[in-house]
């Protein structure tokens, strides 16, 4: 497991073997000021990947996400989409994080990319992913 960045927001590490990211997004982002290199983080990972490569998301431990910071994950969402992600897997504890979060599934070209999972559904998650 190769570690790409890690903070008090989030962390990114690649699984070469799987091909799969694993995103670990924390706490509340009260909007992007506090994650300055976020994009620079995820061209880090994108560099590293093969094509057809996945996301497991653990959105779990993060708080209701603001606005801003929505607008700025769908943005990235699309970044990824359009250099070879082809599934993300992401795991939901709370209804309001969930909710929050759902929006994203709704944007054009995302039906059946993002699939969301309760916490104890990681091997199921993990399963959805190698599909």
């Amino acid at each position: 497991m190769k570690v790409i960045a890690k903070n008090d927001y989030y962390s990114i590490t690649y699984d070469e073997e799987e091909n799969c990211i694993n995103w670990v997004m924390k706490g509340f982002w009260k909007d992007m000021s506090v994650v300055p290199d976020f994009f620079r983080d995820w061209d880090k990972a994108i560099k590293i990947t093969r094509p057809g490569w996945k996301i497991l998301s653990d959105a779990s431990r993060c708080k209701v996400v603001p606005p801003d910071v929505q607008e700025a994950k769908k943005r990235n969402q699309r970044r990824l989409l359009e250099n070879g992600c082809v599934k993300i897997a992401r795991i939901v504890d709370s209804a309001i994080t969930k909710l929050s979060l759902s929006k994203e599934k709704k944007e054009p070209g995302m039906a059946g990319i993002i699939k969301d999972f309760g916490v104890n559904e990681i091997d199921e998650a993990e399963t959805w992913l190698k599909k």
